[in-house]
């Protein structure tokens, strides 16, 4: 408890950030969901089992084609 009252970082006998919280009277902190149109998003429609959305396959695309325009570079260039 000592830890606590100091404010102190590090570890509180085997105590989680959501217990010291709680312990603390602070709130949870609030996750906001990944905006449609990034790759975050896309991961999210997938993990919940949805169709992704236009806007998230567009990103998602976007960005599997800039790491395989990079990693055809790399290879061409013979580095690793």
């Amino acid at each position: 408890m000592e830890a606590m009252e100091n404010d102190e970082r590090g570890y509180w006998g085997g105590t989680t950030e959501e217990q010291r919280n709680k312990m603390r009277g602070k709130k949870p902190r609030s996750r906001v969901p990944a905006t449609c149109g990034t790759e975050s998003a896309y991961r999210r429609h997938k993990a919940k089992k949805e169709e992704p959305c236009d806007k998230c396959r567009r990103a998602y695309n976007d960005l599997a084609r800039q790491r395989m325009a990079h990693k055809r570079a790399r290879d061409a260039s013979g580095r690793r």
